[in-house]
């Protein structure tokens, strides 16, 4: 069965310029439908086609991050989260999330995105995010693949990512071209994950950040473990 970004949850993890202050705004399904759009702090959700989300920026700092997921997407250790970057502008950041938990306001994940620190697009980041520590997100490996993708943010990009055990991988591929293997080096990367970060099952979904103002990003083909996201069916959503 399909799932269905209609009923999507969204968590905002907005971290202040400066101080790095962080508000957690978590949107969790209701009865309550909006057609066309739902708001998730500073940026809104549509789903104009069947596969594919805008995520739209609206009034923010240029510097907020939020994970989001279809709601019936299952609570595991292993997944896989694939989309197409379709378009972004400017420090537009994409990626894909995985593990992640809410329990008693303590937010805590997984993360493979792409790099915008340096304007070093070619790079691929790995992150914890905990939101019981100061810096909220610690990175423990990153990929270089300078020799695939050039120093634009390249656009239209496929990107696939799954968790296994210990282990995370990405692999990315162009518009038109084949998709690479697991264990890609020239089109992906791998990390093990430290042993005290992400030991307990979680949801898995993507990742977005950084989008200008009044900019969007769009993903398309949305996957989860191989079964597509039937975007169209509306979306719901409730604020915390």
């Amino acid at each position: 069965m399909k799932l269905r970004i209609a009923l999507v949850a969204a968590l905002a993890v907005i971290l202040a310029l400066g101080a790095c202050a962080v508000s957690l705004m978590i949107y969790r399904p209701t009865t309550t439908k909006i057609p066309a759009v739902f708001p998730a702090g500073p940026y809104s959700y549509s789903a104009p086609r069947v596969g594919t989300v805008v995520v739209a920026s609206r009034t923010t700092n240029g510097n907020e991050r939020q994970f989001f997921w279809t709601i019936d997407s299952p609570v595991v250790m292993n997944s896989t989260s694939c989309a197409e970057w379709v378009s972004g502008r400017g420090l537009a950041q994409q990626g894909a999330v995985f593990r992640v938990t809410d329990t008693g306001g303590v937010v805590r994940g997984l993360t493979i995105t792409r790099n915008i620190w340096a304007g070093a697009f070619w790079v691929f980041d790995f992150h914890y995010w905990d939101t019981t520590t100061p810096g909220v997100f610690t990175m423990f490996n990153h990929s270089n693949l300078a020799a695939y993708l050039r120093r634009a943010p390249t656009y239209p990009l496929w990107f696939c990512a799954r968790v296994t055990g210990r282990e995370m991988q990405f692999v990315v591929w162009k518009a038109g071209t084949v998709r690479p293997a697991w264990g890609s080096i020239s089109q992906g990367g791998s990390a093990v994950i430290p042993v005290a970060f992400g030991s307990a099952p979680g949801i898995t979904g993507w990742y977005v950040g950084h989008l200008p103002d009044g900019t969007s990003a769009v993903f398309s083909g949305l996957s989860i473990d191989g079964v597509g996201s039937d975007t169209t069916a509306g979306l719901q959503s409730t604020h915390l």
